[in-house]
This record gives C-alpha cells, sequence and structure tokens, in this order.
C-alpha cells in the first residue's frame, strides 16, 4: 500500500496481541460472576477469537452473555461491566463505543432464538462458540432451518448503513467496507447450504460457488490482515468503499453460482 501525500495519512491505532483479547475476556467474566450472581448463566464467544484467526488490532470480542431471565436493569449493568473492561483495556475503546461487543440474552432467547439470536447465531454459538465461563449450553441449542428472509434483511441493512456512513471518518469507513464484503461473502454461502467459519475456509468456498467475484473477498480479507496499512492512504479507502457497495448490491440479487 502507497503511504500517500501526508495530508492522506492516518495515524494507525494500537495493536494488542492475542493474549491481551483473552484477558479481557478473563475480566468481562471475572466482573460478571461477582456484579450479576443472581442472573449470570454463561459468557460464549463468537466471531473470529472463537475460530482462531483473529487480527490482533482489527478484531472485536464477539460474545453472548446469557442471563437466567431478563431483568429491567440488566442493560445497564452490563454496559457498566463493558466500560470497566474497556478502561482496563483502553485499546478496546473507540470513538464510538468498545470493541468489546456483548449481546445479552436470556437463556430462553439463547434456546429459541429472538431478536438478538438469529438462525446463524445458533449456528456460529454451537459450531465453533467457546463457553469462557459459566454453565456449557451449546448442547442444547438447536440447529434451525435456514432463513433466507433474515439473509436478505441483513445484506439490506448492510448496504443502507454504508448510504448513510459516506461521510464518515476514513477508519470506519476501512471497517465497515472490509467487514461488510466478508459477512456478504459468508451470506453468499450460506445462502447456497455450505456454512464456514475462519476467513479462508469461506474464502475458498465462496471461490467455488463464484470465482468471478472471488478477487473482492480475497482483497478485503488482505486489507483485514494487514489493517493499520489501508488506514495510511484514504484513496484505498475510498475505493474499497465503493467496492463494498457494488459487492453488496450483487449479493443481494440473490448471485447464483459461477454468474456475475
Amino acid at each position: 500500500m502507497g503511504e500517500g501525500s501526508p495530508g492522506e495519512r492516518i495515524a494507525r491505532p494500537i495493536r494488542p496481541s492475542l493474549a491481551d483479547y483473552w484477558a479481557s475476556v478473563e475480566e468481562f467474566c471475572r466482573l460478571c460472576q461477582r456484579e450479576l450472581p443472581d442472573r449470570f448463566v454463561s459468557c460464549i464467544i463468537v466471531g473470529s477469537l472463537s475460530t482462531g484467526d483473529i487480527v490482533p488490532g482489527w478484531s472485536d470480542v464477539d460474545a453472548y452473555l446469557v442471563l437466567d431471565a431478563a431483568k429491567d436493569d440488566s442493560s445497564d449493568r452490563v454496559s457498566a461491566l463493558i466500560d470497566n473492561v474497556t478502561r482496563k483495556f483502553p485499546w478496546l475503546s473507540t470513538d464510538r463505543g468498545s470493541l468489546f461487543s456483548v449481546i445479552p440474552v436470556t437463556r430462553l432467547e439463547l434456546l429459541e432464538g429472538g431478536p438478538d439470536v438469529s438462525f446463524l447465531s445458533q449456528w456460529d454459538i454451537k459450531r465453533h462458540g467457546i463457553v469462557s465461563c459459566g454453565e456449557d449450553l451449546r448442547p442444547f441449542v438447536p440447529e434451525p432451518k435456514l432463513d433466507e428472509a433474515w439473509i436478505d434483511r441483513n445484506t439490506d441493512w448492510m448496504i443502507s448503513y454504508l448510504e448513510r456512513e459516506k461521510e464518515s471518518t476514513p477508519y470506519w469507513r476501512a471497517r465497515n467496507a472490509i467487514g461488510f464484503i466478508m459477512n456478504g461473502a459468508r451470506n453468499a454461502v450460506i445462502r447456497r447450504g455450505a456454512y464456514a467459519k475462519a476467513k479462508e475456509e469461506l474464502a475458498n468456498t465462496f471461490e467455488g460457488l463464484y470465482p468471478e467475484r472471488v478477487d473482492v473477498l480475497r482483497s478485503a480479507m488482505n486489507h483485514r490482515a494487514h489493517w493499520p496499512l489501508i488506514l495510511e492512504n484514504v484513496k484505498a479507502v475510498a475505493a474499497v468503499y465503493e467496492q463494498s457497495m457494488d459487492f453488496l448490491r450483487w449479493i443481494g440479487s440473490p448471485p447464483k453460482p459461477g454468474t456475475l
């Protein structure tokens, strides 16, 4: 990636280690068990931290916090715990909140689905979720049927989000564009009845179905793997942003294997 002119360069973010990620999870577990003893059930890690292909500095911590039952103050109390973890691990902090992303759900929501627990959430939890603390509910999570309507809604949401965020900072345009290309590719793969966990597995599966478009996905994955570099050139950020818009519109067609 070219360095760009001085006016185009952006400061690189702090790059934590893999051990830092797991340390933040351990701290969150400690706080949950101490502060939520009346309702805490388990904390289940999903996303790239659970699939083993995390990119320190790029990746979030994605987790489901399972509570025994919903209570009016649960959301505020969980937010306070996230704030505490973020203060202890400041590399998690961004101008839009914490990279420590936790979705609180009840035991019933986890097992039966709900607004925050889609069919894909249940697939991920059951197939590669890691129980960082608490009860292991994975054997009881069902294998729901493919929900194509959810895939359509999710793809449409990503397109709408990118359209709204055209004037956001290069940091967020790059993060969103790269992440949404990978999410869009996963939607296309899932629609065809395939399932991929780690990013390389996703790329290989996608290439088998849509070889004409795999270069877009491979490019996004390369930006992710070398995340700070793209931030040094706003022209590259603009290019991947436009590329992501076009890619998601194509995903929303929906595409057929081997077609442009």
